[in-house]
């Protein structure tokens, strides 16, 4: 396997790096010789095996007829692929997604592989192409793998100096404790390994498929933010969480623990569910608003989180987003963060990108570690409370920050969160303090 662009083991160049980083996001040309006769498919996979998380994050996925021997700059393109390609879902998103490492966290190898497979590849059933995650589609491959190649290139991102200066300080703290329904605003929650305590800790769930409801998929489940749920009383750390109350849209509301709770939630919803406090596999639905489709998911093992049990956002992300569109009210309800970070004044862009894979203290006791941005989805426009419905919000963060609005962290060290308390973004080394 080769590349006019780079040669094995060199540098991939800027322009084949993540639009995320502000680069062009351009697949690179590739070419592969020596197809063996019975091929009944080239599947061509792309990762970043240094990635922050420990697992291989796939960066492209694409099935190739047998017959074609090279792809052109750009063939890659999840909208407008190139001729014999069949390019199926990365691990975020479809298409080639360029390099975007963390800064400051060496170079990346980034490896390119095709395979020559005695079976064509197969799009798992009641999936559309495309939509399907990678794990499945690897999973349906079947027969032996006839030939391989292999092409690395490296990408680093350097850190740039990050100004010094004091003043970030958690502005709010909020709670869900049902998946996709208003929370509650808090003074102070405690924080452990699974995120704020009592958070998205009960779910809605359609007994017809099993699957977790709520209003990433709108067209099922519409008006699921104007529910609202708040725990009776504040939950503590080592005794069993308080019995949590649901608000309908009607103003009727119910506790966890009522009889009656299903009966109302179905009829408020317009179909048979149930509340579930936990499921040990937890899947559910989103609508993806640039294709219109539905795609199923897998929540983590255990949990009705989307991937990570904190989501944090600074004032000068949203700031930055209405700035960009003026018309767009980028309330943080719209955004469901756990906590609201208040940046100094002078303080503007997207910030917490330059975060990931760095450590944050949260006063004397909670230290997160940042995993990765937060993609949004179409559940960002809908209608809550006095929010119009407003397809602008999410087209905004996709035309200037590829649909990415605050970040992901895991809980390092737990203990109490307050209103006010200092935010101290580390360095690489967690002794450096640059932010």
């Amino acid at each position: 396997m080769t590349s006019e662009a780079f040669t094995d083991g060199d540098p991939i160049p800027a322009a084949h790096a993540g639009k995320i980083i502000g680069d062009r996001g351009l697949s690179p040309q590739l070419a592969w010789s020596a197809v063996p006769e019975g091929t009944a498919a080239v599947l061509l996979v792309m990762e970043d095996v240094d990635a922050v998380s420990g697992q291989p994050f796939i960066h492209c996925l694409a099935a190739i007829d047998p017959q074609v021997y090279s792809l052109d700059p750009g063939a890659l393109s999840g909208t407008r692929p190139g001729a014999g390609v069949q390019v199926l879902r990365s691990s975020m998103g479809r298409g080639y997604l360029g390099p975007a490492p963390v800064k400051g966290h060496g170079p990346h190898r980034y490896v390119f592989q095709v395979f020559a497979l005695a079976s064509k590849v197969t799009i798992p059933d009641g999936v559309t192409e495309g939509k399907a995650r990678p794990s499945l589609i690897l999973a349906t491959v079947d027969g032996p793998v006839l030939a391989r190649g292999r092409l690395t290139g490296t990408y680093e991102r350097l850190n740039r100096p990050m100004t010094m200066f004091s003043g970030a300080q958690v502005a709010t703290l909020w709670r869900y404790p049902v998946k996709s329904m208003q929370g509650e605003e808090l003074n102070a929650a405690d924080v452990t390994t699974a995120g704020l305590r009592g958070d998205r800790k009960f779910a809605v769930v359609d007994p017809a498929t099993g699957k977790v409801a709520g209003a990433k998929n709108p067209r099922k489940w519409p008006g699921f933010l104007y529910f609202r749920s708040a725990y009776v009383a504040p939950p503590v750390v080592g005794a069993d969480l308080p019995a949590v109350r649901i608000t309908m849209p009607d103003g009727v509301s119910a506790t966890s623990t009522d009889a009656g709770l299903a009966k109302l939630l179905s009829a408020a919803l317009g179909r048979e569910v149930t509340l579930s406090a936990g499921l040990a596999a937890a899947r559910a639905e989103d609508l993806e608003d640039a294709s219109d489709e539905v795609i199923t998911w897998e929540m983590p093992s255990g949990t009705f989180f989307d991937s990570a049990p904190l989501h944090l956002v600074t004032t000068a992300t949203l700031d930055k987003l209405r700035v960009l569109y003026p018309a767009g009210r980028f309330e943080p309800r719209r955004f469901r963060p756990n906590i609201i970070i208040t940046t100094p004044p002078g303080t503007e862009g997207f910030v917490e990108n330059d975060w990931v894979g760095r450590e944050i203290a949260i006063g004397a006791q909670v230290r997160l570690r940042v995993t990765m941005t937060t993609g949004r989805c179409v559940m960002t426009t809908l209608p809550q409370g006095d929010l119009p419905h407003d397809r602008g919000i999410l087209r905004t963060a996709a035309q200037h920050n590829d649909a990415q609005v605050g970040v992901y962290a895991e809980v390092v060290a737990g203990g109490r969160v307050t209103r006010g308390d200092a935010i101290t973004v580390l360095g690489p080394d967690p002794t450096e303090q640059v932010f």
